[in-house]
């Protein structure tokens, strides 16, 4: 038999480059977009927001550590019952109305992210082209 290698395009590689990934009814953010957010382990909430000027290639999460009427709980990655990094912001209605299909879908959609100049505690997402 003559077997080759099975060759994977690096650039699709994203550890330690921030991402997110938005579908199946959550937001997931690596640990490098996590990371952007100082302490962010002291945060258990995030309220989505959009720019309508910027929509629908930018989107921002603002990271709280209280809750509001119209925020979401932040989910930690664990595997085995051990915390991983990363975390999953999940709502079907919240994403439905900031993505639209998109973010209900059953499959992903992927984003960069950098942190907001103005503002520390806000993520923006920018779609990948």
């Amino acid at each position: 038999m003559a077997w080759e290698v099975v060759k994977v395009d690096d650039s699709k590689v994203v550890r330690g480059i921030p991402r997110a990934t938005v579908g199946y009814g959550r937001i997931s953010l690596n640990v490098a977009a996590c990371n952007l957010i100082e302490n962010f382990e002291n945060y258990k909430f995030a309220e989505l927001l959009v720019d309508k000027s910027k929509r629908p290639t930018e989107y921002g999460v603002r990271f709280l550590k209280e809750n509001t009427q119209d925020s979401i709980s932040i989910k930690r990655k664990e595997v085995k019952g051990k915390i991983v990094g990363g975390v999953d912001i999940a709502s079907v209605e919240h994403l439905g109305k900031l993505f639209g299909e998109e973010g209900k879908s059953r499959f992903s959609t992927h984003y960069s992210v950098s942190v907001d100049k103005s503002e520390p505690t806000i993520l923006v997402l920018r779609k990948i082209k």
